[in-house]
């Protein structure tokens, strides 16, 4: 009798677990779905991955003791191959697509079980298995295809959400381990933290963070414990030993970085001058730094995270929870929230100079929402029943919507635009298409050629990675190198002795009507000066030494066919117009 009542009441409290996992299985088909049906070959930052991935599986290849850290390119750390390429390089791109998205929502739900703990009751079990399905829906993962119609503020390929993710399951080591005082959680938490770095830099912040998460419940625990007249002896146990183990952990990994290529003092001088003009061409009005905060986050979460503050705040604790340590703990972890995002926004604006790169904040994001986990569980179980239904609706509201837009062959810009998410792949298909139709004729003539690109906007972009895409995976065939105005080190400039020197330029041709009103007035920025060049040259022809040879709906390929010719004509065009000091700056060095 005793077996027959339990299996049901176990089997019903398995219920909402076993939804996520069947949501999980769900979203990793659709995902996958996508990725196939994608034709965007890896782009910006994420080629550079897929070359450290490459670079890293031949060092295995040959057999020798070596450094990953030392493999180029050495700005790309290691850490970026478990999620890139965990198991050998193919030059299918595919998987390596699907991961950058998938991993990163596997994390976070883990990250979210991880901090809540093992349900007590039912009702617990419920809000537990809500919050890793309102977690895994936050739009900043929900952004595939990089477009032109909806633009994004990432693309799968790159690293940041599973930067994130990572960071998520090291903030969920620190709190399980400062509820209950472990030691091995500490140290999957240290670990988790310490791997950040081997992903990005950005990963000292986090370890930064994660110490200062750790200090912030300590203090409040001990002030807790201090009221109530109770002995600190465990308490001191946990810190010296938690702390010389965190520090070891934390300062071995740093060493490994500095005694490395990655560390090295020509990736910092890069990374310092890429900074500076970061913070010109990144820059954003401050008006716009909430919006991007709330975009990436959803509606949804604001809603969840405003909620858990109120509930804090209106109904407390009872007389029972102000005298369990355990509350003071999770009142801790609750206060760590703002820090590692007030600290998190500040090293995005200030020390990466990100601008409206909001990706430099998802790991930081993803840190103090997970600390908001153990509060929300706590303070909805003395909350009424129609507000922990209103929690449930509100964590399965926004997977719905997301479910339902993976689900669309063709799913409403707007619609995605509302939802803060871009799920659409495939639109860059002519693109690409004009891109190898280019490559084939090169190896068709058995010659390589210098393409000048204005990298204005994602199509050209897709174009012109296609030539390094496979410059890099079969490097014995003609390829189409790229030259472009947009240079980290030197700054943002069209330069014309580069653009006279190339073979093809790359321009589009849906600009001349911004053109004609940006004469109008002084052509003080980069973007301004590119575009006034694309239309400009988009109606020359063969008298002024160049003639197309490839048209498409937006973008054309021109071939310089008189060197001569269509130098002069730069020069007759240069000197028609005024130009902001950059540009002269720039071609006054060439000269």
């Amino acid at each position: 009798m005793k077996n027959s009542t339990e299996c049901p009441l176990q089997y019903k409290a398995m219920i909402p677990h076993i939804i996520v996992i069947l949501w999980l299985i769900f979203l990793g088909a659709m995902i996958w779905k996508h990725t196939v049906q994608s034709v965007q070959p890896p782009l910006y930052d994420s080629l550079s991955y897929m070359q450290k991935a490459m670079n890293f599986w031949k060092a295995v290849d040959q057999g020798k003791l070596f450094n990953p850290l030392n493999i180029e390119p050495t700005s790309r750390p290691p850490g970026t191959i478990l999620m890139s390429y965990p198991f050998g390089f193919s030059s299918d791109y595919k998987g390596f697509h699907f991961r950058s998205v998938f991993f990163p929502i596997l994390c976070i739900v883990l990250a979210v079980y991880m901090a809540a703990g093992l349900p007590k009751t039912h009702t617990e079990g419920w809000s537990i298995a809500a919050l890793a399905i309102l977690f895994s829906a936050i739009p900043m993962f929900y952004n595939f295809d990089y477009n032109e119609i909806n633009p994004s503020p990432s693309c799968w390929g790159l690293v940041d959400n599973f930067q994130a993710g990572i960071a998520a399951l090291a903030a969920a080591g620190f709190v399980k381990s400062l509820k209950v005082r472990s030691l091995a959680w500490l140290m999957w938490g240290a670990f988790c933290g310490s791997f950040t770095l081997l992903i990005k830099p950005s990963g000292l912040m986090v370890m930064a963070l994660l110490t200062a998460t750790g200090s912030v419940v300590v203090i409040v625990e001990w002030l807790w414990a201090k009221q109530h007249q109770e002995s600190n002896s465990n308490l001191y146990r946990y810190v010296i030993i938690g702390g010389i183990q965190t520090f070891l952990i934390f300062s071995g990994v740093v060493l490994l970085c500095f005694f490395s290529n990655y560390f090295s003092t020509q990736n910092f001088a890069y990374a310092k001058q890429a900074l500076k003009i970061m913070g010109d061409v990144l820059k954003v009005p401050p008006s716009q730094i909430f919006f991007f905060l709330c975009h990436s986050a959803g509606i949804a979460f604001v809603l969840w995270a405003l909620g858990t503050w109120v509930l804090t705040i209106g109904y407390g604790f009872s007389s029972k929870d102000r005298n369990n340590p355990l509350s003071a703990k999770i009142l801790g972890l609750l206060l760590s929230a703002p820090v590692i995002w007030g600290l998190g926004i500040w090293y995005w604006l200030v020390v990466q100079a990100g601008g409206n790169q909001i990706r430099y904040f998802y790991p930081f994001f993803l840190m103090g929402a997970i600390c908001m986990v153990p509060m929300s569980i706590q303070i909805l179980q003395h909350s009424h029943r129609w507000i922990r239904l209103a929690e449930l609706l509100l964590c399965f509201l926004p997977a719905l919507n997301i479910g339902i837009l993976l689900t669309l062959k063709y799913p409403s810009v707007q619609w995605q635009s509302f939802s803060c998410v871009n799920v659409s792949v495939g639109q860059d298909r002519e693109e690409v298409h004009q891109a190898y139709t280019f490559l084939n004729e090169l190896r068709r003539r058995n010659r390589s050629a210098n393409l000048y690109s204005f990298f204005l906007g994602t199509l050209p972009d897709v174009f012109v990675t296609v030539g390094s895409y496979n410059g890099m995976i079969k490097p014995g065939l003609p390829v189409f190198k790229t030259v472009s105005s947009v240079d980290w080190v030197d700054g943002f400039a069209v330069r014309t002795e580069q653009l006279v020197d190339t073979d093809f330029i790359l321009i589009r041709k849906d600009l001349g009507g911004q053109a004609e009103k940006l004469l109008s007035r002084p052509i003080d920025t980069y973007e301004s000066e590119s575009i006034v060049f694309q239309a400009w040259l988009c109606g020359l022809n063969e008298n002024a030494g160049v003639k197309a040879v490839s048209d498409g709906r937006v973008l054309r390929l021109l071939e310089i066919v008189d060197r001569k010719t269509f130098k002069n004509a730069v020069e007759s065009f240069v000197a028609s117009h005024s130009w902001r000091p950059e540009f002269i700056a720039a071609n006054s060095q060439q000269r």
